[in-house]
């Protein structure tokens, strides 16, 4: 009984903004295209932007690191690979037994599990 007196004064009271509430909802909304969301930046990759002496910015590729390399895959920057998959641009195109090869569109570079690499 005392949930039903609470019930009808609380729609006594506060119905007119529970209706416009309800209105706000039902109204329609802008959503985004298909086009619209292929076009927005990957929000999860890092870059680096950096001022070089000219004050002018330009983005920095982001530090591919090998951590590991076991049965075939590589482990770099934390993300196990086989040949083929692509991390930040970059496609892993051999895998050694010390070091893998990765390439991109201007460049292929080999990262070494040790520093100073062999």
């Amino acid at each position: 009984m005392r949930i039903m007196a609470f019930l009808l004064t609380c729609t006594l009271l506060y119905g007119s903004e529970i209706d416009d509430i309800i209105k706000n909802i039902a109204s329609k909304r802008s959503i985004l295209t298909e086009s619209q969301i292929a076009a927005t930046a990957d929000a999860f990759e890092k870059q680096k932007i950096v001022a070089d002496n000219n004050e002018t910015n330009k983005t920095v590729a982001p530090k591919l690191e090998l951590k590991a390399i076991l049965d075939g895959q590589a482990l770099v920057n934390d993300k196990w690979l086989k040949v083929g998959d692509v991390i930040h641009g970059y496609k892993l195109s051999q895998i050694g037994a010390k070091s893998v090869m990765v390439t991109g569109k201007k460049e292929s570079k080999t990262l070494y599990i040790f520093k100073g690499g062999k």
